[in-house]
């Protein structure tokens, strides 16, 4: 179990330190494209795309025009995301299919509309955004993806992580992770994140962050639960709810933060709790 540990923590370290690192050579020159968007934003102005493709190394950019600095890269089945000129996520999805459809929620380009845009765009220079910036100093994600296995994530760690099955509260199985957030004050610890949703694009969902009660958030959800009086979830469910109206679940040894979507009615924590704990 030791070396488990040990290698689930290598592994993410090492890749924190491959990403500050950045990418080597470079071509100087990409392809460009802009591709607007059928359905219009705010006060009906139309949404446009920005996309850089990079033919050496198959790298793309992408950000929305008029939507900031925020610039979504993608190398391979890499995500990094950067804002306001800082690395702030990272995310190696299982599939590359797992990665476009991230892509697809985000600006609304599929793979193959991409290929056809920057077929007709132009070669420029290679902007400044498609270099990897380094990490941000105040609050740095990196993350492993699983696609819906929740198998592959409980192997991964070391502590004990929730398995609902494919439904919960209505909602699909739409994502899982391990993550680790490091801020300027605070480690998070290997979280296993849960995610489901009654929606393609991820919206409306229950939520579920299990962590190890030694490390991290974990900790921090342990001195919520001791401080909180306010049990939820019925009999033989160990819960307990915090100011914020989420839940924190005792499940054997870990400690699982429970959000739940629109209205938390008693009824349904017991059902949603109670489906967890019995896992």
């Amino acid at each position: 179990m030791r070396a488990k540990q040990v290698a689930v923590g290598v592994v993410l370290a090492a890749a924190m330190a491959f990403v500050a690192a950045g990418w080597g050579a470079s071509s100087p020159s990409v392809r460009h494209a802009s591709v607007r968007l059928e359905h219009p934003g705010p006060g009906g102005l139309p949404l446009v795309v920005d996309v850089w493709r990079d033919a050496g190394d198959g790298e793309l950019a992408f950000r929305l025009r008029g939507g900031g600095g925020d610039v979504s890269l993608l190398r391979g089945r890499t995500i990094f995301d950067a804002v306001d000129g800082r690395l702030s996520d990272v995310t190696v999805y299982s599939r590359l299919r797992r990665a476009w459809n991230i892509i697809d929620a985000r600006f609304g380009v599929t793979a193959v509309r991409t290929s056809a845009a920057l077929a007709a765009g132009e070669t420029v220079a290679r902007p400044a955004l498609m270099t990897v910036p380094k990490p941000d100093p105040y609050e740095y994600t990196f993350s492993r993806d699983f696609g819906t296995n929740l198998a592959a994530l409980r192997r991964a760690v070391r502590f004990a992580v929730p398995s609902p099955g494919p439904r919960l509260d209505g909602r699909a199985l739409w994502d899982v992770l391990l993550s680790r957030t490091r801020t300027a004050n605070a480690d998070s610890g290997e979280l296993g994140v849960i995610i489901y949703s009654s929606k393609p694009s991820g919206d409306n969902q229950v939520l579920l962050n299990a962590a190890s009660a030694e490390s991290g958030n974990g900790v921090a959800y342990a001195g919520f639960f001791a401080r909180s009086r306010r049990r939820v979830g019925g009999p033989g469910v160990d819960a307990r709810l915090t100011d914020d109206g989420e839940a924190i679940l005792r499940y054997h040894g870990s400690y699982v933060l429970v959000q739940l979507d629109g209205r938390a009615t008693e009824s349904r924590w017991r059902s949603v709790l109670g489906r967890i704990a019995r896992s």
